[in-house]
């Protein structure tokens, strides 16, 4: 169904929707972050349906203290994790009601199987419980400003190339956007081509982002690092304005 689409979201949940399973933004979607009002929506629609609300937290974990279901008094059902509560370690988890996780406890009996190759990994487990004391409120606060500022800075280094991007945010997850024609973009594939030839011309230079266009902010950046990261667009940028054909096809 369409993302932010609360009158779409009211005709696919029926009494046969055992489940509602929700982004709080979409990752590989390009980091698109969701309204309040529609993942309000979702949960609210879910529970009078009489289904489950899962909320996916592997990337928004990171984003606030308590995930995005916190900021935004969220109760969902069950909440999928990972990526960030393993410190790089493959991990994942599910949490939720007491209720429905009681249906894998050993002492349920017929209990629900939940079997897995890291399940219980004491060093990803590890590694996770260091990770998520060091990710306290202010560090959060402060990776967050960072992603602000590197969102305008790469805005403006486009715009001085005579590109137009938008810069897309959540968090400290970012993902850079062509602006064109959506006719251009869909019948073309030059959103396509835009994007993988930029994600080249950022390998030249020595950064490395998501083929898509995606970039995850660290704790071990530092201001320095991000205004070098900064340049390094620009110079991808000018590289990339040299190609005016990924950008207009008249010109191709």
């Amino acid at each position: 169904m369409p993302y932010n689409d609360v009158q779409a979201l009211d005709s696919a949940v029926t009494d046969k929707t055992a489940a509602v399973f929700l982004e709080p933004f979409l990752g590989a979607g390009g980091v698109i972050p969701g309204t309040a009002e529609f993942l309000r929506a979702a949960q609210e629609a879910a529970r009078a349906k009489g289904a489950l609300f899962v909320l996916d937290e592997v990337q928004s974990l990171r984003n606030a203290p308590g995930g995005a279901q916190g900021e935004l008094r969220l109760t969902p059902d069950l909440t999928v994790l990972g990526k960030v509560i393993g410190g790089g370690f493959p991990i994942g988890a599910v949490c939720g009601r007491a209720a429905i996780m009681q249906t894998t406890s050993p002492f349920t009996p017929d209990r629900l199987e939940h079997a897995g190759t890291f399940n219980g990994h004491l060093v990803a487990v590890a590694a996770g419980s260091i990770s998520l004391d060091y990710l306290a409120p202010s560090t959060i606060e402060r990776l967050n400003t960072h992603a602000a500022n590197l969102a305008a800075n790469i805005t403006a280094a486009a715009h001085q190339s005579g590109l137009a991007v938008a810069v897309s945010r959540v968090g400290s997850i970012l993902n850079v956007h062509p602006v064109m024609a959506p006719a251009r973009a869909v019948d073309s594939g030059h959103f396509a081509a835009f994007r993988k030839t930029l994600h080249l011309c950022l390998l030249m230079e020595g950064v490395y982002s998501a083929t898509r266009g995606m970039i995850n902010l660290s704790t071990a950046l530092t201001i320095g690092d991000l205004d070098e990261i900064t340049k390094r667009y620009q110079r991808a940028f000018e590289r990339l304005a040299q190609h005016p054909g990924l950008l207009d096809p008249s010109q191709k």
